[in-house]
């Protein structure tokens, strides 16, 4: 029997709510996006101010996050030197999956339970941004942005 767990809208707005609250130290409003593990939207927020594109970014973010089970960063890095792939990727998800910095997997008793992305500030802020809600929701054991 399958044993799918992910996470739930309870979870999604505490870390919606984490990131956001980062995003108004560092002065950059944002979109978030959290995905369940197959990369599909459990929750949205797009900040006052934030520019009506961050929210399709942030999605494909964190769908990218989730599908590879990876920071987006680090898929970015990988397939650096393919950017075929990469359009092929994004194209054959409807633009939904994007290996750019900002996106994270949500690993919980070592199994990925959704994902995380944020758009809005450079890639580092965004990174930050994710990060740090994570931290504070999950605590430690997360990959880094």
């Amino acid at each position: 029997m399958l044993n799918v767990k992910t996470i739930g809208l309870a979870e999604s707005r505490k870390l919606l709510e984490a990131c956001a609250q980062r995003a108004e130290e560092i002065g950059v409003p944002m979109a978030f996006a959290v995905v369940d593990p197959s990369g599909r939207v459990v929750a949205l927020h797009r900040m006052d101010g934030a520019n009506w594109h961050t929210m399709a970014l942030a999605e494909g973010k964190a769908a990218a996050a989730a599908a590879m089970r990876m920071p987006s960063a680090d898929l970015g890095e990988r397939w650096k030197d393919f950017p075929t792939l990469s359009t092929a990727a994004a194209v054959a998800h409807d633009g939904r999956f994007l290996p750019l910095r900002g996106g994270l997997p949500l690993i919980v008793e070592g199994t990925v339970v959704g994902a995380l992305g944020a758009s809005g500030g450079t890639g580092a802020q965004d990174a930050d941004a994710v990060g740090w809600g994570i931290e504070q929701v999950f605590g430690t054991g997360q990959p880094a942005a």
